[in-house]
């Protein structure tokens, strides 16, 4: 872990996705790799940065976050034939 360089109280946030780009969830970011390709996140842990959406601000990371979320239930439902 001598690789990490901290970033903790800069205010950078992120959407964390699955492998399927979906939103998980959203988090601090605490600490990015020395390389670039990491990312760990203040409750989530170490993930790829390819998994994420990097916000400026916790309520950017929300708003992103819950727009994801709005966006993938309505592509399920139009799939479903809901709508």
């Amino acid at each position: 872990m001598e690789n990490i360089a901290n970033v903790a109280g800069m205010g950078k946030w992120a959407v964390l996705l699955d492998g399927n780009n979906r939103p998980i969830s959203y988090d601090e970011i605490v600490s990015y790799g020395e390389d670039g390709a990491m990312v760990t996140l203040e409750r989530r842990g170490l993930y790829l940065k390819r998994l994420i959406i990097e916000c400026d601000s916790a309520l950017s990371a929300e708003e992103t976050f819950n727009e994801m979320i709005m966006n993938s239930e309505r592509e399920e439902a139009v799939l479903e034939g809901i709508i």
